[in-house]
């Protein structure tokens, strides 16, 4: 039996109970527990589809041909021993895009990695692509290690369609067989789209040759709603399945521009400013880098509002200006304004950007900016933030530290812990610090930068108000920068 990868992230147990209803009420069996066998190292985001893993980041997203790219990936250790891996990026180099393709090696130097983990860590491995054409790709990271069997993530890159109101779109993708026997495939379309038609053709493919090595042609048909605002931009992406049954999860529908998603949500490449870090009361540009990868003649206007905000939570944010921009197509371009940072208030800013499109919802993108240099993130040396609850009832307080290529001499702490409840509007000031293990005493005169490990090190923390994530900010310590405030992300 196999399992869903969050059992190794828990309690690495499948508790089993039966339950029957009966005129004479409810009955459940006894309880039967199993053991989960897990390897030793996994993906760090066992919550997501495993075709659309948060555990795999691209940009510029989506892909643009022979525009420089980063690809990254997280790989955690949860033994208590070190471990060495290879880190293989793959791609769908033939047929690319479907479901149960072939994967290759991305043709780029330094690919695969060899990278170390130390006990119970998460490690980041980048990798820096020129892809060879836009749009349609299946990456795949594979890794492998002692004693275990290779473990996969994947991601399959967005399609940018023409996509009108009533108006049919044809979707064609190609489907293989993964598993090493001839079998029959089913395509079933599980559509959570309110006002969406979608079907797929053919429902079954017969007899399908093993190992990947018969590919065979469907389509996907999908007739967007008509007279209603579209939800939220969303994306057709392809699940790899087993040899009886693959389905596409019309999970979202992309609008035909769009702000990529990132992780963590406060970090978003695309907004970016010059110089870097500004100086208050100095014009600076603010800029924001939008794609339209859909080819000549389909240009797209839209509407671009720059805004930001002070240091703190639950703060409005102040529109700057307001710009309508029309795009080229298969175009990758940075639009930018002046901006004079005010003087007031304190050395960190939160930038927004809102993008309109007539028919869609809006979207929105946020970068936090640090306006001083900081040093290397020492011991001893707290980081002060600030979080607060919006909201005009109590909420429950919950703040996660994770720490991104530490070793296990590491560990973040929060110098004052807070409270278990913040009440209606209220503010909190905190700390956060660095600190050895009390475990390991003969380590405690390290410095940092003798136990980094992977591309990547960091401290990424994540507010959460009755376990909703509404904000965060992240410790770059590659060179250090903090990225606030904590703000609800829309």
């Amino acid at each position: 039996m196999t399992v869903d990868d969050k059992q190794c992230h828990n309690q690495r147990r499948v508790n089993n109970i039966a339950y029957l209803s009966s005129a004479l009420g409810l009955f459940a069996s006894n309880l039967v527990t199993h053991p989960v066998n897990c390897p030793p190292v996994t993906f760090p985001n066992p919550d997501k589809p495993p075709y659309a893993e948060d555990d795999i980041q691209i940009y510029p997203y989506p892909l643009v041909t022979g525009n420089p790219t980063q690809v990254s990936a997280r790989v955690r250790n949860l033994s208590p021993q070190t471990q060495t891996v290879t880190v293989t990026f793959q791609f769908s180099s033939v047929d690319v895009f479907g479901i149960g393709l072939n994967f290759t090696a991305l043709p780029v130097p330094g690919n695969p990695k060899v990278v170390t983990l130390p006990p119970s860590s998460t490690v980041q491995v980048n990798l820096n692509w020129i892809p060879v054409r836009s749009g349609h790709y299946c990456i795949q990271v594979m890794v492998q290690g002692a004693g275990f069997a290779p473990i996969y993530t994947q991601r399959n890159l967005d399609v940018t369609e023409d996509l009108k109101p009533g108006v049919m779109d044809v979707l064609p993708f190609k489907v293989g067989n993964s598993t090493p026997v001839t079998g029959n495939i089913s395509l079933v379309v599980i559509n959570t789209c309110p006002g969406w038609t979608a079907t797929v053709s053919p429902t079954v493919l017969i007899n399908v040759g093993p190992n990947s090595t018969d590919i065979r042609d469907a389509e996907l048909d999908v007739t967007p709603p008509v007279g209603r605002r579209w939800a939220r931009p969303v994306t057709l992406t392809c699940k790899p399945g087993s040899v009886t049954s693959c389905s596409w999860h019309p999970q979202a529908r992309r609008a035909p521009v769009n702000l990529p998603h990132a992780e963590p949500l406060w970090m978003e490449k695309e907004i970016t400013v010059v110089p870097d870090p500004p100086t208050v009361g100095v014009p600076i540009s603010y800029c924001i880098e939008l794609q339209n990868p859909l080819p000549f003649p389909f240009t797209r206007t839209v509407t671009v509002i720059y805004s930001f905000a002070d240091f703190g939570a639950g703060i409005g944010f102040t529109p700057i200006q307001t710009k309508t921009i029309t795009l080229p197509p298969s175009s990758l371009n940075k639009y930018c304004i002046t901006w004079t940072p005010p003087t007031s208030g304190t050395l960190h800013k939160c930038l927004l950007i809102t993008l309109q499109q007539p028919g869609f919802q809006d979207q929105h993108s946020q970068r936090n900016v640090n306006f001083r240099r900081l040093p290397r993130l020492v011991p001893g040396l707290p980081i002060t933030f600030t979080v607060g609850n919006p909201s005009p009832f109590t909420r429950t307080l919950r703040i996660d530290p994770v720490l991104i290529g530490f070793g296990p001499i590491w560990q973040p702490h929060l110098p004052d812990p807070p409270p278990d409840e913040l009440g209606p509007g209220q503010m909190l000031n905190l700390a956060l610090d660095l600190m050895p293990m009390m475990s390991v005493e003969s380590e405690a005169a390290a410095t940092p930068s003798d136990d980094r490990f992977g591309d990547y090190s960091g401290i990424e923390v994540g507010v959460y108000l009755d376990d909703e994530l509404i904000g965060g900010f992240t410790v770059d310590d590659t060179p250090l920068k903090v990225y606030l405030p904590i703000v609800m992300k829309q």
